[in-house]
């Protein structure tokens, strides 16, 4: 009997542990999509995220569907994301900002050529999160500080 509930426990409560660790409101992430010239989806591509600020460095390959993706990112500016793939010239996206509660989207594509050639192209900062309309604590910190009261 102790075993069956010891199972019931750990099974209605891992899928709820494994979704907050997904979500956090003090971090962010980046995701985004690989295509060659044509469009078509890059899977298996190598994706290093890179903060020389905070000394990370995290590595992915893309889906199938050439999607790619790094949650519970700290928030700050400098970031870089470094695609290559077999083929392709390696792409190197930089600059990128991650805010609070944001999913930064930093699509890429990759040209043939050489894996010895690179391209380097910064980041367009996106002024309004599109994605989501959550705020993070961030936003109630300052709203405080300012002597400002939030609505929700």
């Amino acid at each position: 009997m102790q075993k069956r509930l010891f199972w019931l426990f750990i099974l209605g409560l891992g899928p709820a542990v494994w979704l907050q660790a997904q979500v956090s409101p003090s971090t962010g992430a980046i995701q985004g999509s690989v295509v060659d010239q044509t469009g078509a989806v890059v899977p298996g591509a190598s994706v290093t995220l890179t903060s020389k600020s905070l000394s990370l460095t995290r590595d992915t390959k893309t889906q199938q569907d050439g999607t790619y993706l790094f949650p519970l990112v700290p928030p700050t500016d400098g970031y870089e994301v470094a695609v290559s793939a077999q083929g392709f010239r390696k792409e190197v996206l930089t600059d990128l900002t991650v805010r609070v509660t944001e999913t930064t989207v930093a699509n890429v594509k990759l040209q043939l050529g050489a894996t010895a050639e690179e391209v380097s192209v910064r980041a367009d900062a996106q002024a309004v999160q599109t994605t989501s309309a959550t705020l993070g604590a961030v936003v109630q910190a300052m709203a405080t500080q300012l002597g400002i009261t939030l609505a929700y």
